[in-house]
């Protein structure tokens, strides 16, 4: 908490040795009571300090039901770490190099880590701080390595408004007992009749930090035609008048040339505020991969989506130029700088 301003993760890894020659790898930690006990608990201290995002990585949590496959692949993490910290204490007692740069070639192993990555260690620098000259008391668990009971789906539920540890700790324990599915309900509509204050729910599309959660937001209206034209009547005049003052402001500038990069300038009918249009088209069962690879959602939801959205057939009646993307980055690279060298030779003649 000395050291971390907002986003801590934790990561268990029990045993770990970073001295001899062999660089550490990740291993599996069985979800036994006392992991469960020291999970609530580490949720249950971060409390006494507002400012942290504590979050523990359960990716080498291992349950007794499930299979467990091969870990080595890095991951990805919202919030890119820039420091790794570590309890493991060196045989002096000091920041040693050799130890510092295999916690930094085994962070950046596991996870997506920020360029430059720095590590520190904990011990002795940074010892717990004693409080009238006594350290906090650290009470024994008082449970057992025992497995935990798990099973195939699990199931919770709730509102989860504005998310805080307590949650953290449900959400934590449903995947350690989960072997092949978790299924996570959000109250709305009829639940909240009853809870005291509803009006201060925050609306489930937004993160926590305001901005629109667009993965949500997409699940709720690009399957439902109804839902998709009320955000669209209320998003399109504005994002239209937003785009016409830029452009207005880059003429203003003594711009050329101005590119309105929208993917919906024809359903909103942006047609008029440009002189050219051009399309990017490529056939529907690769949109539709691209789509899946993307957003992670089923082969259903996808194919929703475009049909919520103009085939390519009739972008390409209105299109000035017509570019597709399915082959190499490079090949379309190419095609850009074509268009782009004629657009220039139109602009003289004109």
């Amino acid at each position: 908490a000395r050291l971390v301003q907002d986003t801590l993760y934790v990561h268990l890894q029990p045993g770990l040795s970073l001295t001899g020659s062999t660089q550490p790898r990740s291993t599996y930690v069985l979800a036994t009571s006392e992991v469960y006990t020291l999970i609530s608990k580490l949720y249950t201290d971060a409390d006494a300090h507002a400012h942290l995002d504590v979050r523990v990585l359960l990716t080498n949590i291992l349950n007794q039901g499930a299979t467990p496959a091969a870990l080595g692949s890095v991951q990805n993490l919202s919030q890119p770490p820039e420091v790794v910290l570590t309890d493991f204490e060196t045989g002096d007692g000091g920041q040693s190099n050799p130890v510092k740069q295999r916690l930094e070639r085994y962070a950046t192993s596991c996870y997506s880590c920020r360029p430059n990555l720095i590590s520190v260690l904990l011990y002795p620098e940074y010892e717990l701080e004693a409080v009238d000259g006594e350290l906090p008391p650290q009470p024994e668990t008082g449970t057992s390595g025992e497995p935990l009971e798990s099973y195939s789906d699990v199931v919770v539920g709730g509102t989860f408004d504005r998310l805080h540890n307590g949650h953290k700790i449900l959400l934590s324990v449903s995947c350690m007992l989960a072997e092949k599915r978790l299924l996570v309900g959000v109250s709305d509509k009829d639940l909240l009749e009853t809870k005291v204050l509803k009006e201060l729910i925050l609306p489930y599309i937004l993160k926590e930090d305001g901005t629109i959660d667009r993965a949500v937001l997409g699940a709720k209206v690009f399957g439902d035609r109804e839902q998709l034209k009320r955000l669209t009547d209320i998003m399109w005049p504005v994002m239209g008048q937003m785009a016409k003052e830029k452009i207005e402001e880059a003429a203003a500038q003594g711009a050329t040339v101005c590119v309105l990069d929208g993917a919906v300038l024809l359903e909103a009918g942006w047609v008029d505020m440009v002189h050219e249009v051009w399309s990017i088209i490529v056939p529907e069962e690769e949109a539709i991969r691209r789509i899946l690879v993307r957003d992670g959602i089923s082969e259903e939801a996808a194919r929703k989506r475009l049909e919520n959205q103009m085939p390519s057939s009739q972008r390409v009646k209105y299109a000035h130029v017509v570019l597709c993307t399915m082959w190499e980055p490079e090949v379309t690279y190419e095609q850009a700088e074509k268009a782009w060298a004629l657009l220039q030779k139109r602009l003289k003649e004109e």
